[in-house]
Order: C-alpha cells, then structure tokens, then sequence
C-alpha cells in the first residue's frame, strides 16, 4: 500500500473508532508495527492524531472543530472530486449560491467562472478569499469569528441570513449518522447552517464518506431537509444511513 493511502486509511479508521491499538492499524493496513509508529509519529507532527501507549486516538471532540490548516490536508481527492460534481450539476448562471466555511465546500470554487454571473454568499474567510481571487462576485456575512476554522457565526451573521434568499446552498458537515442526523461540533454554527437551508430553495450537504457513522455536538438537518453528496460510499457505511434519504454517491 501507498505511503499516502496507508496514511489517509489510519486517519479515517481512528476518527470513526476514536482509539485504536497499533496491532490493529498494522492488521488494516497489512504493515509492521514498526512502520505504523513512523506513520503515527509523522501524522501526529501534523496534528492529525494523538499517539498515546500503544495506540493513538483521534483528535476529533464530540465538541470541537478541528483547526482549518489540518482539515485542509484531509481526504483531498476525495474533496476534488466532490467539488467539481457539485459545481456542475448544481450551479447554474445567475445563481446566488451560499457556501459555508467547510473545505470541501471551498472546492466547489474552483469549478466556477466569473461569466457564470453568480453572487456568492458565505460565512467563511478562506471561502470569500478564494471565490474573491477566482474573480467571483462575493459577499461576506459578518460576525464572531471562530479562529480553528474561520467561520463566521453568531446572532448578527444569522439575521443578515435571514434577510436573503439563494437559489442553492452548499454546506458541510462533521459527522453523518442515521442516530443523530447532519452535525457539527459547534452550536453557533449549527443555528447558522439551520438559518441557511430554511433560506435556500436547494440545500446540498457535502461530505466525503469518512463523516459517515460519526456523530458530533450539534444537529443542523435532518436528511429530509437536504440533498446529500458523498463519495465510494462502502456497502458497511451505505448500511448505517437511513433507507430513505437523498442521497448522490460520487464514483468519477
């Protein structure tokens, strides 16, 4: 197995176990110990995992974001191609698109054009700094913002909310699970995003199936409330959605 693949397959695995043993990663991964620990210790550097005595553990709480330049680096193919399917089918000239802070959100921008003639609405910095610097007509909604992610929330972000209208609205999500619906660690941005879909006449949730199964602080959607687009969803992670929902699984 790749250095890589072996690597983004360790993430994945102890975020949805939150502790795993080292003899259990070398088993999924079909590698010695001794090369687990080197992986551990450079995916630790990058403040993807905490190693502790014979294992490691996942960084993600149940109420905390993990910090914007760490989930930049996660799961980046997948955030790609999801963002390129995204753009194409959902987005049309003219639109007024909101796009929330996520970072697979973010790669929607890359797959739209100035002459689209689209408004672009968003809580997020780093979004409003790449739809700006694609040359997209962008409105930032102001706030409190939050220094791990750069998303702005609050009850003066969700009243500039409440006063637009978007043809469509892309957001992203930290965990997805038949249990606890569509969530998010954070309460301020869930009472955002709920703010959001009720102004939307489409909302889209983005999310590459390593969110699958995981459950964090706050609910912001039911799977009736949205159109959910993931990634090569796994029959064991197709088992634990819901039988009805909406749901696009990305192969290409």
């Amino acid at each position: 197995m790749l250095t890589e693949k072996r690597k983004d397959l360790i993430v994945k695995h102890v975020n949805e176990h939150e502790m795993c043993r080292l003899s259990e990663l070398a088993k999924l991964t079909n590698s010695s110990e001794s090369t687990i620990r080197r992986d551990l210790e450079e995916l630790e550097n990058l403040g993807l995992v905490r190693r502790i005595h014979g294992g490691v553990r996942s960084v993600i709480k149940l109420d905390q974001d993990i910090k914007q330049q760490v989930r930049q680096s996660l799961n980046k193919a997948a955030k790609v191609k999801l963002g390129s399917y995204v753009a194409g089918k959902y987005i049309r000239s003219n639109d007024v698109v909101y796009l929330d802070a996520g970072t697979t959100v973010q790669e929607v921008i890359n797959y739209l054009k100035p002459e689209q003639n689209l408004v672009i609405v968003t809580n997020g910095i780093d979004t409003a700094i790449t739809a700006t610097n694609q040359g997209l007509d962008t409105i930032l909604i102001g706030g409190q913002i939050k220094n791990d992610t750069r998303a702005i929330v609050g009850a003066s972000a969700i009243a500039q909310i409440n006063a637009l209208n978007f043809s469509v609205a892309v957001l992203g999500a930290n965990g997805i699970s038949e249990h606890a619906g569509i969530t998010t660690p954070d309460l301020k941005e869930a009472s955002l995003k709920e703010a959001v879909i009720d102004r939307a006449k489409t909302s889209i949730v983005v999310a590459d199936e390593s969110k699958i199964g995981i459950a964090t602080f706050a609910k912001f959607a039911d799977f009736a409330d949205v159109q959910l687009v993931t990634n090569a969803l796994t029959p064991t992670k197709r088992a634990i959605l819901p039988n009805k929902l909406n749901l696009e699984v990305v192969h290409k």
